[in-house]
């Protein structure tokens, strides 16, 4: 199970070995509520070196630049740190950003697999009550969701795919 082009999984018996790519991620809820995995982040070397120079993604000239200079750049390496980020476009270098695990599930845990859009809600310490809803309650799942992204457009109305799995 996984979604297109960024974070995946196979879960045989408990054990979920899990990819992901860019600001994709799999997480791991207890039954109980308590965050008991994330996957790296990805863009974590990029952000952190993006931040410090000025410039405005919304800019096409800037999008054209970053993508054609960090995207799949696995030699773009400043102050010891490869500072190119993977993302699926077919470019063989995005093998080289690819993360992958294993890690222990229990019955009952919530396996979930979102891009970034959905970040900060996985962060956030009342996550696993709206998660839950998913399950038993999706179309309150999704009037929050709807909510979420009128409360603000620029964090959370973008990009935003979350596929949950119940263990």
């Amino acid at each position: 199970m996984g979604l297109y082009g960024c974070a995946g999984g196979v879960i045989v018996s408990n054990d979920l070995s899990w990819v992901s790519i860019g600001d994709c991620f799999v997480s791991v809820f207890s039954s109980s509520g308590e965050l008991k995995f994330v996957s790296p982040d990805g863009l974590e070397n990029f952000q952190s070196y993006i931040s410090k120079h000025s410039g405005f993604w919304r800019d096409p000239k800037r999008r054209i630049y970053i993508r054609s200079q960090f995207r799949n750049n696995p030699q773009l390496i400043i102050n010891g740190r490869c500072v190119g980020y993977g993302a699926l476009t077919g470019e063989k270098n995005a093998k080289y950003f690819i993360k992958s695990g294993r890690t222990k599930i229990s019955s009952g845990d919530i396996v979930i697999f979102y891009t970034d859009g959905f970040g900060r809600l996985i962060k956030n310490r009342n996550a696993f009550s709206y998660l839950k809803t998913i399950f038993y309650r999706p179309k309150n799942f999704l009037v929050f969701d709807q909510k979420l992204a009128k409360s603000n457009y620029g964090t959370f109305g973008r990009e935003r795919t979350l596929i949950a799995i119940l263990n």
